[in-house]
């Protein structure tokens, strides 16, 4: 793209890049559904593979012109193979930095608009939302007992406290994942994961050689919150000096807070309390209808916002906030305000609470606009 180019170039003087000084390479994917946001059309749904270097700054990096688009893959097809997403991730992650002309060995050509130039990199981080990287690393997640990967004594809700789950807890030291107190909480390490993974590797071997009931290894597999996967990313000993999965993995701020996240849950949740005062979805809509909004924001009369609070998004809506992060940040501002202005008495917590989330969205917004 001829608009970046001197962007990058720019960096590259900021930040010469060499064999002696590669850059970190940030990997990015994510799933991508056609279709509307009502009526997805899931048979078209495929997965989009980007990468780009942490040194050309937080500004940039949140230009989609900045992520270099190398690989797409059908939802279907990425079904088919054998160790799903992680399989594909090795894969890549091995012609990135291990093949003969790869970012760490030979460098790769990137023209910058004044002629090809040599790139070196090194493996940085990869961000997705949290069931792609659940996926990528092979892990349990909510099916767990060991539920948080970043933690070394996390254990899933009821564990510790529910007579028909209860597991031991030597010392003291596991913490159900409810738990309040952060600094209870002790830190994994990419060593203990790397272990974990030859143990489940071992407990398969007996599993197969018919030494191990199959109970016994999926619980093995819960206890430690991994899925063994022999084509894994962390089981590829090959590529265990570069991929580092707590230093790596990296949740994509969007899904977090704005798509299907915290930010819509705040939403609904503040919705769903007006309820009790008969302010519906048709209430609001009527309401931003009279607005008019500045002509710079092509939104004359609040088209666009009030089109959000239509019936069958209502609908749509009865479980839970959907939108895209665009129509999200489109409507809080505009939802804080009525909400500050009209039933700030009569729902002080709804309130203060939403005005929390819609700081912090202030807060990270400049890092995560579109433009330059």
């Amino acid at each position: 793209c001829l608009e970046v180019c001197p962007w990058l170039r720019s960096a590259v003087r900021c930040s010469p890049n060499s064999v002696d000084r590669p850059w970190k390479i940030l990997h990015y994917n994510d799933g991508v559904t056609s279709g509307a946001l009502l009526a997805p059309d899931h048979s078209r749904s495929f997965v989009v593979f980007r990468f780009s270097f942490k040194e050309l700054g937080r500004h940039l990096l949140c230009c989609d012109e900045i992520w270099l688009e190398y690989a797409i893959l059908r939802t279907h097809v990425l079904e088919s193979i054998e160790g799903g997403l992680s399989n594909v991730v090795r894969l890549i992650l091995h012609h990135f930095f291990l093949l003969g002309e790869s970012f760490m060995t030979i460098g790769v050509d990137i023209d910058t608009g004044e002629g090809p130039q040599l790139f070196y990199g090194v493996n940085g981080a990869l961000i997705a939302d949290w069931d792609a990287l659940d996926k990528t690393l092979s892990l349990k997640g909510a099916a767990g007992i060991n539920q948080c990967v970043a933690c070394s004594n996390c254990v899933k809700k009821g564990y510790l406290t529910d007579p028909n789950l209860r597991i031991p807890n030597p010392g003291g030291i596991l913490r159900e994942s409810t738990c309040p107190r952060f600094d209870e909480f002790v830190p994994n390490t990419n060593r203990a994961i790397r272990s974990a993974c030859d143990e489940l590797a071992a407990l398969n071997l007996r599993y197969v050689e018919g030494r191990l009931f199959k109970w016994q290894f999926e619980m093995a597999e819960k206890s430690l919150g991994l899925t063994y996967n022999n084509l894994g990313l962390l089981w590829c000993r090959d590529l265990r000096r570069i991929v580092k999965p707590l230093d790596m993995a990296r949740y994509d701020p969007t899904h977090v807070y704005l798509c299907k996240g915290i930010g819509g849950q705040e939403l609904w949740l503040l919705l769903e309390a007006l309820k009790s005062i008969d302010i519906t979805y048709q209430v609001i809509k009527e309401e931003l209808k009279s607005w008019i909004f500045p002509k710079r924001l092509h939104m004359s009369r609040g088209r666009y916002v009030w089109k959000v609070f239509e019936d069958r998004r209502a609908r749509s809506n009865a479980d839970g906030w959907k939108s895209s992060a665009t129509e999200f940040l489109l409507i809080i501002h505009v939802v804080l305000y009525w909400a500050y202005t009209n039933v700030r008495e009569q729902f002080p917590g709804e309130v203060a609470s939403f005005l929390c989330l819609v700081h912090v969205v202030e807060h990270i917004q400049p890092n995560t606009s579109n433009s330059f």
